[in-house]
């Protein structure tokens, strides 16, 4: 059994991986500026309700603990500055805390994002040795996370973690993404992702799990994702078959808006963006699965249907247009 302390335990990963640690029989000291999560809570489980900032209130945990997931991250912002503070100085003063009461900590999992890294302009897949030119203000802030955890990696043997769009079940960011792809005002010309990996986020905690495990030493970073690299009109056939399947199996309200946004899938004509250069946020997945063992179990075509009914199923996709859909007159 190990004892583990995770941050950031609340966000979507989060909520996954614990589950999974407390249901292997590990010790879980969880790390978040959210309160607890009522559904999560069991006698291997505590909860720390502090930002990294406050090493004091986690310190106890961190000397008892001899594993760490980082998961805690900002994913939006208004200023450069929150994610400087959140993603940045909020893993230095975690590594801060881990040299006054961690020392003895085996294993440091740090989960980063292909955002730190931004796509190709070629159409080559990313690997771990692709430069990092990150886009945006947070892809920045993560690879700058990346640079503090590489540092303290002698000490802290440390594994990183680049995961690529993480979906399933309660993912709220998922949701958005496919209504605004669905959305009115979606034009080819406005997209500018070209192609795509996807990982399930069962698979992401698969992912922890084997670099908890790994004897990889300090330093190393794993690109974690399916195989298969996406373009859209994949995409577009994966939506369109999940989509004639909710329409047929689900209840009436949830099929309305199933059959409503099937032909919004219909509408959209993915072949123009194809033609569009863009970029390719697609991964080369085999460093991890020759030095972690770690290869994804769940395809998006597989998992599509299943999320996309628990979507309807909580009204995350439920827009201005499709409003009246699902709804009797």
């Amino acid at each position: 059994m190990a004892r583990v302390l995770v941050t950031g335990g609340s966000g979507f990963v989060g909520r996954s991986l614990i589950e999974a640690l407390l249901g292997q029989g590990h010790q879980v000291w969880c790390v978040s500026r959210s309160r607890p999560i009522v559904d999560s809570l069991s006698e291997s489980l505590e909860w720390i309700q502090s930002d990294l900032g406050n090493g004091r209130a986690y310190a106890d945990a961190i000397a008892r603990a001899d594993c760490i997931f980082h998961l805690a991250s900002l994913l939006t912002a208004r200023r450069r500055s929150e994610y400087v503070s959140v993603n940045v100085e909020g893993t230095r003063a975690l590594f801060d805390t881990c040299y006054r009461a961690g020392q003895h900590i085996r294993r440091f999992v740090y989960m980063s994002s292909i955002a730190a890294m931004g796509p190709t302009d070629d159409g080559c897949l990313l690997t771990e040795s692709t430069p990092c030119r990150p886009r945006t203000q947070y892809g920045a802030s993560k690879l700058a996370a990346e640079h503090i955890v590489r540092e303290n990696a002698s000490e802290f043997p440390a594994v990183i973690l680049r995961p690529s769009f993480i979906y399933g079940p309660g993912d709220v960011r998922g949701a958005v993404f496919l209504r605004e792809l669905l959305g009115t005002r979606w034009s080819p010309s406005r997209l500018t992702i070209r192609t795509i990996s996807f990982c399930h986020v069962s698979d992401v905690v698969r992912a922890c799990l084997r670099a908890l495990e790994s004897e990889s030493p300090g330093g190393q970073m794993y690109l974690v994702a399916e195989p298969k690299s996406y373009e859209w009109s994949d995409v577009d056939e994966i939506l369109e078959r999940a989509l004639s399947e909710l329409a047929a199996s689900c209840e009436s309200s949830e099929a309305e808006l199933a059959r409503h946004l099937l032909e919004r899938v219909r509408a959209v004509t993915s072949e123009k963006a194809n033609e569009i250069d863009g970029e390719h946020w697609g991964c080369d997945t085999r460093r991890a699965a020759r030095e972690l063992g770690f290869e994804a179990q769940r395809s998006l075509d597989e998992a599509a249907g299943e999320v996309i009914e628990s979507y309807l199923r909580n009204g995350l996709l439920m827009t201005s247009e499709n409003a009246g859909a699902g709804t009797e007159a």
